[in-house]
């Protein structure tokens, strides 16, 4: 009489195929069968086990908590990098700055970031107008790009750029975004124009242009 082979867990667990494996699992709803069918034949590497502990758990989305999201940003942001605030200055140094003859322009950038009508109105001798406000990114820009939007170059990344502003809050701000944009070496005028005319410094109005001599005089009236 020939005996069927009696075969034991070890003698099964070889031979074993995906959908063995699917019936040999607790009792679970159907829609749960097919799913972990499904993944043992797209993932046969990975034990029914496992995968039911995943299907028969409460929720399949992970709970973002404080601590977790905080971890999320941090490595997405793990690349950027943020500069120390440029060093405060004060009156006297400024003045000893826009007061040098000649004025070391290969070197420095005096920056006055408030609003082309206040520049009119007066500034720092040598200042460049560079408004926070309504082109807070000017020095983001290309050096073409900016030549024509300013009328003068863009200022090179290794020369020192001194930003002040009305009070210092505009300037502050600028100092700190340009620091996005490369600029290294920064100085930043806290006490700003407030400071400047309280200390009498001197001051610079833009020169109106030249009167064209070529122009023919207007006929009178």
């Amino acid at each position: 009489m020939i005996r069927a082979p009696r075969y034991t867990t070890a003698t099964i667990k070889p031979f074993a195929t995906a959908a063995t494996r699917v019936a040999l699992l607790p009792q679970t709803s159907i829609a749960t069968r097919q799913q972990q069918k499904y993944h043992q034949q797209q993932h046969p590497q990975i034990s029914s086990a496992s995968y039911l502990t995943l299907a028969t758990s409460r929720s399949s989305t992970p709970t973002l908590t404080r601590s977790s999201l905080f971890s999320l940003t941090k490595r997405a942001y793990s690349a950027v990098t943020i500069d120390e605030p440029a060093p405060v200055i004060d009156f006297a140094a400024v003045k000893a700055l826009a007061t040098t003859d000649p004025f070391p322009s290969d070197k420095y950038v005096i920056v006055d970031v408030r609003e082309p009508s206040e520049f009119a109105a007066g500034h720092i001798p040598h200042a460049l107008n560079l408004p926070y406000k309504s082109a807070p990114g000017a020095l983001g820009l290309e050096p073409e790009e900016f030549q024509d939007t300013f009328g003068f170059a863009k200022p090179e990344t290794g020369k020192e750029l001194v930003f002040y502003c009305l009070g210092g809050v505009r300037s502050t701000a600028a100092e700190a975004l340009a620091a996005t944009f490369g600029y290294k070496n920064r100085a930043n005028y806290v006490g700003s124009y407030d400071d400047w005319i309280k200390n009498q410094g001197p001051l610079e109005t833009p020169q109106p242009p030249a009167a064209d001599a070529s122009a023919a005089p207007e006929p009178k009236a």
